[in-house]
C-alpha cells in the first residue's frame, strides 16, 4: 500500500492545491475495490478513496484540485485500461536527470499512469560492457533504483525497454561489437556472441529494474539476414530468422523468469508495418503464452481501421496491447494537437477490442530536442480519456495558471498559417532552421505568410515564457520562432536579390542576417538553459554541432554578400543556381501544410553527410 501521507509530502513541491490537505488538516483513509471513487465527508474532515489500482489513489485526488472542501464531495472515475502506460525515450540522445524523472513521476502519478516503459537501447551500465552506452550518458544501478523506487512509491511500475534485435546502431559503432552485426543497425542472429551479449543485457535489466516484464524490441529489422547473415546461410526467408531469434531469446527470457513484450511489425510481411496492407500476417505455432505483442500505430485512422489491425495482430497472440504515439519526435516543437486526435481515436478502437493495455509513446527520434512536458497536453488528455473525465479546467492546476489551449501554442512552429487550431502533423520547426540559408533546398515550400506567421508565435510564447513552471520552455519556443521569423524567407530574398543584381537589398540583407545571428545566439542560449536544466549533458554536442552549423552558414553568407557588394566578379555559386522545387516538379512549386521530414542530414544539405 503506497503511503498517501508521505506522497502527498511530495506531490506538495510540485502542485500548490496539494498543500491544501494539510492546511485543513484532512485525514485519508484508502480501500482497494472494483471502482475508482473518492469521497469528502465534512463533518469528519475526511477522504475516503475506493480504488482499483495504487496509482489512481492520486488521479482521484487530482479531481478535488478545483474543490473548496466547504461542502461534501463524491465522484466516480471509469478506468478504461488496466494498464495505462507512458513509454519515455532516453536513447536518442535526450537522458532526463533522475531529478527531472521525480518530476515528470509527480505529474504521471496525479494523472493515474499505472507504468512507465523506460525506452534504453544501451543506456544501462553493464559492468563487464565498458563500451556499452559509453559517453551517452548511460544510467548506473544507482540512478535506476532511484527512479523505479520513487515510481513505485506512487504504485507507478517501471518496465526497462530494450533492443535485441535492431536499433543498436550507437553500439555498432565500437570496433569489439561490430562482429555482433548482420547489416544496418540489425544483430547477427545465430552468433553465439550475439546470444552471449543479450544475455548480459536481460540478466543486467532484471536486476536494476527487479522487474517480471521485460521489453525486447524486436521491431523495424527489415533487412534481417540480408548482410553477414547471408554470406555465412544459404537464403533464408526473413520470417523464419526472426522466428528461431525470437525463440533464443526467450529461451534466455524464460531463464531469468521474464515475460516479454514485443512490437509487433516482424508479424506482418510489409515494409511499411500498419501503413500499407496488413493482410499477410506471419504466425507462430505454440507462441510462448507469456509474450505480449504490441500493436504500434502513430498515424491518424478511421477508429474502423485500427480496429482491423488489432484483430489482425490476435491471430498472433492473445495477449495485445496497443501504443500511439505523442509526436514528439520532430524537432523542437511537438505536434500535440494531431496526437490528441489519433490518441483518441485509437484508444476508443482498442476499447472496443476488449484491449487492457494502452501506451502513449514518447519518443526522441532524430536528436531528442522536444522537452517531455511539452508533450504535456497529449498526456493530459489520454488520461482523461481513459478515465471518462471531460475537465480541462484541471489542466490548469498542472501549470500554474495556464489553460491547456494557451499551452497548445507549443504546437504553433509546425503551423503554415493563422489557423491554429489546425492539427494537420508536420516537422516544419526543423526543417526551417536547419534549411541551408544558401542551398535552400526546402525554400520552395516557403509560403509568402510563414514569416509573418512565425513573428505572431513568437508574441504568443512570449506571454508565457515567466510562467513559474514551464516559462523556459515557452521562452526556448519564442525565441526559435524568432529565429524563424527571421530565416524562413531571407534565403528567397537573397536569391532573388542576387539575381537582380538589387545592391542595395543586398546590403539590406546583410544587416538582417547579422541580426539573424543575434538571434540564434539568443534561442541557442534559451535552449541550452532549457536542455541542462532537465537532462544530461551528454547528446547535446549534437545539438551543438547543429545549430552551430547554422550560425557558421550565416557567417558565410555575410562573408560571400560583402565580396559580391565589393566586386561583382566575386560570383556565389549557390545562388547563380534556379531553386528548383522539392517534390520534384521543376519551377512548378508545392506547398504542402503536411511536411514530415525530419531528418537533419537532408535538411542541412543535400551535399554528402553520412
Amino acid at each position: 500500500m503506497v503511503n498517501i501521507n508521505w506522497c502527498l509530502k511530495e506531490l506538495e513541491k510540485e502542485f500548490e492545491f496539494c498543500r491544501v490537505f494539510n492546511k485543513l488538516n484532512i485525514k485519508f483513509e484508502a480501500f482497494l475495490s472494483e471502482e475508482n471513487s473518492i469521497n469528502f465527508n465534512l463533518n469528519e474532515n475526511k477522504i475516503i478513496i475506493y480504488y482499483t489500482n495504487e496509482v489512481n489513489i492520486f488521479r482521484l485526488i487530482f479531481s478535488l484540485s478545483n474543490f473548496n472542501f466547504d461542502r461534501d464531495y463524491e465522484l466516480k472515475l471509469i478506468n478504461k485500461f488496466k494498464d495505462l502506460s507512458v513509454l519515455i525515450d532516453v536513447a536518442r540522445n535526450n537522458v532526463l536527470r533522475v531529478k527531472t524523472f521525480k518530476k515528470l513521476i509527480l505529474y504521471l502519478a496525479l494523472l493515474g499512469y499505472s507504468s512507465i516503459r523506460l525506452y534504453l537501447e544501451d543506456l544501462y551500465e553493464i559492468p563487464s560492457e565498458p563500451y556499452f552506452g559509453y559517453f551517452r550518458g548511460r544510467y548506473n544501478k544507482e540512478e535506476i533504483n532511484e527512479i523505479v523506487a520513487y515510481a513505485n512509491s506512487f504504485g507507478i511500475k517501471v518496465i526497462p525497454c530494450i533492443q535485441t534485435l535492431a536499433h543498436l546502431k550507437r553500439l555498432k559503432r565500437w570496433i569489439m561489437y561490430r562482429d555482433l552485426f548482420d547489416i544496418d543497425d540489425i544483430l547477427l542472429t545465430d552468433n553465439p556472441k550475439t546470444y552471449n551479449l543479450i544475455e548480459k543485457m536481460i540478466k543486467t535489466a532484471k536486476e536494476y529494474f527487479n522487474t517480471d516484464v521485460i521489453n525486447i524490441g524486436m521491431d523495424e529489422a527489415i533487412n534481417l539476414g540480408r548482410g553477414r547473415y547471408l554470406d555465412n546461410h544459404p537464403y533464408t526467408n526473413r520470417f523464419e530468422i526472426f522466428k528461431n531469434h525470437l525463440n533464443k531469446v526467450l529461451d534466455i527470457i524464460n531463464k531469468y523468469n521474464l515475460k516479454a513484450e514485443i512490437w509487433g511489425d516482424m508479424f506482418f510481411n510489409n515494409k511499411e508495418y500498419a501503413y500499407e496492407d496488413t493482410s499477410n500476417v506471419n504466425t507462430i505455432q505454440n507462441i510462448d503464452k507469456n509474450l505480449s505483442l504490441i500493436y504500434w500505430d502513430y498515424n491518424d485512422k478511421p477508429i474502423e481501421e485500427y480496429q482491423k489491425i488489432i484483430s489482425m495482430h490476435k491471430t498472433v497472440s492473445k495477449n495485445i496491447l496497443v501504443a500511439g504515439g505523442s509526436w514528439k519526435w520532430l524537432g523542437f516543437s511537438p505536434n500535440n494537437m494531431y496526437a490528441i486526435n489519433h490518441n483518441k481515436k485509437l484508444m476508443e478502437a482498442s476499447i472496443k477490442e476488449n484491449i487492457s493495455s494502452y501506451i502513449l509513446t514518447c519518443w526522441g527520434d532524430n536528436g531528442g530536442e522536444t522537452s517531455i512536458f511539452m508533450v504535456l497536453p497529449t498526456l493530459f488528455k489520454v488520461s482523461n480519456y481513459n478515465f471518462e473525465v471531460n475537465d480541462d479546467l484541471l489542466f490548469n492546476k498542472l501549470t500554474d495558471n495556464i489553460s491547456i489551449d494557451e499551452f497548445l501554442s507549443v504546437d504553433y512552429l509546425n503551423k503554415v498559417s493563422f489557423d491554429y487550431s489546425d492539427y494537420t502533423l508536420n516537422s516544419l520547426n526543423r526543417i526551417y532552421l536547419y534549411n541551408d540559408i544558401l542551398l535552400g533546398t526546402y525554400d520552395s515550400l516557403i509560403n509568402d505568410i510563414q514569416d509573418k506567421v512565425y513573428l505572431d508565435v513568437y508574441k504568443k510564447l512570449k506571454k508565457y515564457s515567466d510562467n513559474s513552471k514551464f516559462g523556459y520552455l515557452f521562452d526556448s519556443l519564442s525565441k526559435l520562432s524568432r529565429v524563424l521569423s527571421l530565416k524562413t524567407n531571407i534565403a528567397k530574398r537573397i536569391r532573388r536579390a542576387y539575381k537582380e543584381n538589387d545592391l542595395t537589398e543586398l546590403k539590406k540583407l546583410v544587416n538582417d542576417l547579422k541580426r539573424l545571428k543575434r538571434y540564434l545566439s539568443t534561442f541557442y542560449k534559451s535552449f541550452y538553459k532549457m536542455w541542462h536544466y532537465e537532462s544530461k549533458d551528454f547528446g547535446f554536442d549534437v545539438c551543438d554541432l547543429r545549430i552551430g552549423g547554422v550560425e557558421k552558414r550565416v557567417e558565410v553568407a555575410i562573408n560571400k554578400l560583402n565580396k559580391y557588394l565589393l566586386d561583382k566578379n566575386n560570383i556565389i555559386d549557390e545562388l547563380s543556381e534556379d531553386n528548383l522545387d522539392f517534390y520534384g516538379n521543376n519551377k512548378d512549386f508545392y506547398k504542402p501544410n503536411d511536411i514530415v521530414d525530419p531528418y537533419y542530414s537532408k535538411m542541412s544539405t543535400v551535399n554528402v553527410n553520412d
